[in-house]
């Protein structure tokens, strides 16, 4: 079997990120994880931003943000975790290999997934679309945790394909569950994914046991945090996090991301990345439907419940909806790999527009939130 199409795929997306690495990472998001990851303790000691002194315009952040001067901070910890880890083996310089490998990580986990699901062409495909992605280029050229949240829940699907080839491994179901356990100490929304695995354990009807090597994983890992935020808050969730007037003030791009229409993920998807249109034709078939409803829920569970946090005042990026997109790369890759040398060239085209795309919004644009069409950024 060839490697080489894959490793120099993975070697380009290496390329195009390596020069943030020189990039000041002065985003909010970013300062505040970097700054968190410069006080956290293994035992989540002084996970908060209270005694920091981050400040916008002179003022404390903490005073204008009340939101955020908690004892603990409302996203759990393993990002920030492996953030100081990194500070303490290179410094503060090598942050962003984290979620720079992390992006690496789910290009890679989309081509095995698809290898394993539809065939090493459509691998290859999957992988290419995938990291022509400019959402994931940016997110993992950014110091934020959404490419990590990817890479961890396309590990968890990935694993789920292999057990279910040879469900007598019980490694693999507990991989599988130990990888959904890091994406819930990453960012709660990795909840988003659970629906995925009970229906694919429903649709293979696996055993009782089965289930439980999967789930019993995820629950040892992922139970801590969940008891130790309940016990701090006395809730499981962060529900008072969402752009209030207060950070829409001080911060007008917040401001940009509330006012969103509904279809805000369905539009911006298509206008950034136009290959995902490739995967309509994916399901025109009930028999496709069936194949493929693991995919199609993957997608619509992480589309669908950021469209209601949207319309409820949580606001609309499409980093958010990352963990969401490589379904939509397994399908176009699917898609790629039956179709003549047309529809190829055509999807070469619309993959360097994208590409192009990612590049300009994090190169031109070093300190955006949300990725803009390329049509918006020239001049």
């Amino acid at each position: 079997m060839c490697l080489l199409p894959i490793f120099a795929l993975l070697g380009f997306s290496l390329a195009i990120r390596l020069p943030t690495l020189w990039i000041p990472h002065i985003e909010n998001d970013e300062v505040i994880y970097q700054t968190l990851a410069a006080k956290i303790t293994w035992n989540l000691k002084n996970y908060t931003l209270r005694g920091s002194n981050l400040s916008f315009r002179g003022q404390p952040l903490l005073k204008l943000l009340p939101s955020y001067d908690k004892p603990l901070f409302h996203h759990p910890p393993l990002f920030i975790w492996l953030l100081a880890l990194t500070q303490k083996i290179a410094g503060t310089w090598a942050e962003p290999i984290v979620p720079m490998a992390a992006g690496l990580l789910a290009i890679l986990l989309v081509y095995l997934i698809s290898r394993e699901r539809f065939g090493r062409k459509a691998g290859l495909f999957a992988a290419t679309i995938a990291a022509a992605s400019p959402v994931l280029l940016l997110a993992s050229t950014k110091i934020w945790m959404d490419s990590l949240l990817c890479a961890l829940v396309c590990a968890s699907y990935y694993a789920l394909v292999r057990a279910a080839r040879t469900p007598e491994r019980r490694a693999a179901w507990a991989l599988a569950g130990a990888a959904l356990g890091l994406a819930l100490i990453t960012k709660v929304t990795a909840l988003c994914f659970i629906p995925v695995p009970i229906l694919f354990f429903l649709k293979r009807r696996f055993s009782f046991s089965r289930s439980l090597l999967f789930w019993g994983p995820a629950f040892v890992i992922a139970a801590p945090w969940f008891a130790f935020f309940h016990h701090t808050y006395g809730a499981f969730f962060p529900y008072w996090i969402k752009p209030s007037a207060a950070m829409m003030r001080i911060f007008p791009q917040m401001a940009r991301v509330v006012h969103l229409p509904f279809y805000f993920y369905f539009t911006h998807l298509i206008l950034i990345m136009p290959l995902y249109l490739l995967i309509l034709p994916e399901l025109r078939s009930r028999e496709s439907l069936r194949e493929d409803l693991p995919e199609i829920a993957w997608a619509a569970c992480f589309l669908l419940a950021f469209t209601v946090i949207g319309m409820t005042g949580g606001g609309c990026q499409t980093r958010y909806v990352l963990p969401g997109l490589p379904p939509l790369a397994l399908l176009g890759g699917k898609f790629l790999a039956r179709k003549n040398e047309k529809i190829l060239i055509l999807a070469v085209l619309l993959a360097a527009y994208s590409l192009a795309t990612g590049l300009a919004n994090v190169y031109l644009i070093p300190h955006g939130i949300e990725v803009m069409p390329l049509f918006h950024l020239l001049p």
